[in-house]
């Protein structure tokens, strides 16, 4: 079905947001510069807009194909 690679995408981009967030909170605790939350959450949208933009068009087309899913859980 053409939502699984949707739930997939979106499971992917919310274990990437909490990765970028946790390293910069971990940097700020460190005392270490860390960049600005607006280019943080800048990168984050951009990711996610191409992320979901290619499902949507595969989802289009024929849907996500199996090796794509294979390797994004590598």
């Amino acid at each position: 079905p053409a939502s699984t690679g949707f739930i997939i995408g979106a499971l992917g981009l919310m274990a990437f947001v909490g990765w970028q967030w946790r390293g910069r909170m971990r940097r700020q605790a460190l005392g270490l510069q860390s960049p600005a939350s607006t280019a943080v959450v800048g990168r984050q949208a951009l990711t996610a807009i191409i992320v979901l933009g290619a499902i949507w068009l595969l989802n289009d087309y024929r849907g996500v194909p199996t090796p794509v899913l294979l390797l994004t859980l590598l």
